[in-house]
Formats: structure tokens, sequence, C-alpha cells
């Protein structure tokens, strides 16, 4: 699906209708934070619990209540927009992506429930009912030489509905319980909001460490550089999906295990990460020439994916590990921290760059800094309560974005290359005792 999205999609788009399509799914990300929290608060509450031990009962009512609240923001916001927003298309993003908003609130409640639960499969069967069916309606437009973002918006909505339908028949037994009095129903849910609030403050903050240079590009540069840097971030964001898949079946593991053995496997993937991470970065070159013969009108994007994919490094880590550790150890009010001053950063040096310097590949290096901040005061954080000491692991992951870096200028992309190809060769034959002992002790647990 991520494939598709990055590579299919902006083929059949002009410039401009992808830069719409990517606001749309720019909006539905931050959308899905009016739950205010109620849907984490149910995923850490219940993490580990099995499902016929959960008290059905209160999660229904809970997500009823829910869904009414949500409601009523969404009608607020239509109603606020359709009487000031005057631009046609951002009007029918802003409303398309609202009503998306609804469908996909539903599919996120009722999938954290399967995921605490360790029903991961059900909810991954969700996931991949919703891409199939969407990547079925690609295929229609490619015939039908569909190539108005209006189309793919729609038809992005419908895959929804028909995940959410799958998740609701999974979850029939809560659905079909009795629910709580109006009173006891407001109380849980309080409660969850609570629990889950601060995760959610700490999952939007997340978001804005991007999203922030995206906003202010947009408004200093407009939609076409808005579509281009994306277009990037969606290339990014290709080589952490995998890892953040992993994270969600992490978590609910993880809470089942003692304090020894949450340790020791930190210790082991931390370094099994910071030594097979770095060889993301030698993809770029050839990735930058297959992409550049299928999308040639997104040549600049392409440059800019080279500035933006050391944050593979640091965010890799970051949502596999130091993200799923806080969280397991109900350290959400840190992570929220971590979070909350990496988006202060990222607005001080994104204003810098874009509104005072007007610079928009110091915009992106300034992206690099911060998520490697963030990633760095995490694992500082994590590493405080394992009593683990720094490792020189950290200065060679500096020292490689920094070196990848000063080669996209170089004019021969074959050389930089190998260069990098070279300095990654020796790193891991240096290293490559260290990983097989990691990897036989995680075997061992």
């Amino acid at each position: 699906m991520s494939i598709v999205l990055s590579l299919l999609v902006p083929k059949l788009l002009g410039l401009k209708s992808f830069s719409y399509w990517q606001l749309f799914i720019f909006y539905t990300n931050y959308l899905m934070f009016l739950h205010l929290g109620l849907n984490d608060g149910i995923y850490l509450k219940y993490g580990g619990t099995r499902f016929n031990d959960l008290d059905l009962a209160s999660i229904k009512s809970q997500f009823i209540l829910g869904y009414g609240y949500e409601l009523i923001f969404v009608l607020l916001l239509i109603s606020g927009n359709v009487i000031f927003l005057k631009d046609n298309n951002r009007l029918f993003v802003v409303v398309l992506s609202s009503v998306y908003f609804l469908i996909a609130t539903a599919e996120d409640f009722l999938g954290n429930v399967l995921q605490a639960t360790l029903n991961t499969r059900k909810f991954s069967i969700s996931l991949l009912i919703s891409r199939i069916v969407f990547i079925g309606f690609i295929i229609v437009g490619f015939v039908t030489r569909q190539n108005k973002f209006e189309y793919y918006v729609m038809m992005y909505s419908i895959a929804m509905v028909i995940a959410v339908g799958y998740c609701m028949f999974e979850c029939r037994q809560l659905l079909t319980t009795k629910m709580l009095p109006f009173k006891r129903t407001i109380r849980d849910t309080k409660d969850s909001i609570f629990v889950g609030s601060k995760l959610m403050v700490s999952n939007i903050a997340s978001m804005l460490i991007l999203g922030v240079s995206r906003f202010m590009v947009d408004k200093n540069w407009g939609i076409i550089y808005f579509g281009e840097l994306s277009f990037a971030i969606s290339i990014t964001n290709f080589f952490l999906v995998f890892i953040k898949q992993i994270s969600m079946v992490l978590f609910p593991t993880l809470r089942t295990l003692n304090k020894k053995d949450l340790r020791k496997i930190y210790h082991n993937a931390k370094t099994s990460l910071e030594i097979i991470l770095p060889s993301i970065l030698i993809m770029y070159f050839p990735i930058y020439k297959l992409l550049e013969l299928w999308l040639p009108q997104y040549h600049k994007s392409l440059l800019y994916l080279g500035f933006l994919l050391p944050l593979c490094l640091f965010d890799g880590k970051m949502q596999m590990l130091f993200n799923t550790y806080l969280k397991v150890l109900r350290m959400e009010r840190q992570l929220m921290k971590i979070n909350v001053i990496s988006v202060i950063v990222s607005i001080a040096f994104c204003s810098a760059s874009i509104f005072i310097l007007n610079n928009f590949y110091l915009a992106l290096i300034s992206l690099d800094v911060v998520i490697a901040f963030r990633s760095i005061y995490a694992e500082l954080s994590v590493n405080r309560i394992f009593e683990i000491k720094p490792d020189s692991f950290l200065f060679v992951e500096l020292s490689f974005s920094s070196v990848f870096i000063i080669l996209l200028f170089a004019p021969n992309q074959l050389l930089s290359f190998l260069i990098y190809f070279v300095l990654y060769l020796v790193f891991l034959i240096v290293s490559h005792g260290k990983l097989i002992q990691v990897v036989t002790e995680l075997r061992l647990l």
C-alpha cells in the first residue's frame, strides 16, 4: 500500500492534484486526535488483557459516547470552513477529511481493542482489506484515466468503510453488549481520556515535528512546494512502515515481561538497529535513478528525499524502541515532554530557515537535526531507567548522517554511492561480531 500510494498515485495525478491529495492525507492525520486521547487510553489501559476478560459494557459505552462528541466536533469544523474558506479545492479537502475521520476513528478505536488483546492478526487483516480495496480503486482509476484528486479521496474513504465493517464484525461481541448508565460512562470515559491524553499530546507533538515544516512551506511557498515536500516525506515513511508495525506488536508482548528481560531486549535490539539502519542510506542512490525515470516531474522531491532519508536512522529507533519502551514503562509524561520540547525546537529552526532565511534546503537539514535531537533525548531517558551508559554507536550514527548529507553535494552520484557503500561495509565488518552476539542473545530469550 505504501508503495502504491507513494509511486502510483503521483504517476496518475498532476503535481497540483497530487499536492491536494497530500493535503487530504495531512489533514486526516491531525483530525484523528479529535478523540481527545480516548482511543489511546483504551489501548494503554487494556494492553496485554485477554478479550474475554475485558469490561465489554464499559468499552462499548465509551465508544458510543466518544463517537458522539467527535461528531459534534466535525460538524462545527465543517460549518466554520464552509463559512470562511474560499478555496473550493481546500474546502473539499477539509470536508472529506472530516468525513474520513468519522470513519477512521471507529476503526482506530476497535483496532486498539484488538491490538491490546493480542488480536494483532485481526487488526492487520482490517488494514489489508482497506489497502486491497483501495488498490482496486486505483487500478480502476488507471484504466479509466482518472486524474482528479477528488476520485482518490472518495475511494480512499470507501475503502476505510469496508475495513471498519470488518472490525465491527470481529468486535461484534463488544458492540452487542448492553451499555452502562450515562454517569458511569462519563466517569469511565474521563478516566480513559486522562490515561490516553498524555500519549495523544505526545503523538501530536511527534507528528508536528515534521508537520510544522509542511504548514510553513505551504504558507510561504504554496501548495506545489507542499506537495513536493510531502512526496519526499512519504517515500521516507515507506522505510519506517515496517518498523512501526513491529512496534505495534511489541507493546502488548513487552507488557508481560519483567524489568530484567526488558533491559536485555532493549539493549540488544538497540545495538542491532544501530548497526542495520545506516544501510538504508545506501539505497538512496539507486532509488533516485529509478524514480527519476518513473516520475520525472518530481525531480525536486527526489533531491529533497536525500536530505530527509537520514531521519530513518533516528526515527527508526524512536518508533521501535524508545516510544514503545516509554509506553510499556508507563512514562507517557516523559514521552510527552520529549516530543513537546522537540516541537518547540522544530518551530524555532523551521521558522528561521523558511521565513527569515528563505532557504528550503536548510529547512530540510533542520528536520534531520530535530529528529536526531529527539532520538538522543529519548535514548538517554530510557538508558537512565535501565542504568545503561551511552555507547559509541551514537557517534557513528551522527557521523554516517553527516557524511551522507555532505556527499549529496558532490557532482558525481556514483562516486558518492561508492564512498558511502565502502564506509558502511567497513563498519559492518568491524561490527558483525557484535551483531551476531546480540541476535543470538535475543533468540535465547
